[in-house]
């Protein structure tokens, strides 16, 4: 009885101690994984010569893509900003809807931009469902050079 008893209170101490493991294991995981968010513009490159019209591509890494709707965490759509002088817009701020500031409240990834020849900057923003900004953090700015 007593050998029973003591494999059952081993056993008891052994998943305790895995379970404390896995629960540091989640919030680290969780806490790397805001760490990693960010945009990012795939095509052009900063720094580019491009004609026009410019195909423009971009991606992002530890978000969610989805159509405007909704806001939930860590999921939102892209906002392109055509030669925005901030460079990017304040967090929580809801992303203006004019020529200089492209939605892509479908979740799209790629477009063709019509620029005039000149340098100009791009900045991908990515937003929430309801369009609020994630900020700087969540934002990259490139300078093109239109031929």
């Amino acid at each position: 009885m007593q050998r029973i008893f003591g494999n059952m209170l081993f056993a008891c101490i052994l998943m305790g101690s895995c379970a404390q493991d896995n629960d540091n294991q989640n919030s680290n995981s969780n806490n790397t994984g805001n760490s990693q968010r960010r945009v990012f513009f795939e095509q052009p490159k900063d720094g580019a010569t491009v004609s026009s019209p410019v195909a423009v591509k971009f991606g992002s890494t530890g978000l969610t893509v989805e159509p405007a709707g909704e806001a939930k965490p860590n999921a939102g759509h892209f906002h392109v900003l055509i030669d925005n002088a901030r460079g990017y817009i304040p967090k929580n701020q809801v992303i203006p809807s004019d020529d200089a500031h492209v939605h892509f409240g479908d979740g799209g990834k790629q477009f063709t931009l019509m620029l005039s020849p000149g340098k100009h900057t791009l900045t991908l923003q990515f937003g929430n469902g309801q369009h609020q900004s994630g900020g700087k953090e969540l934002s990259h700015t490139i300078t093109i050079t239109v031929k």
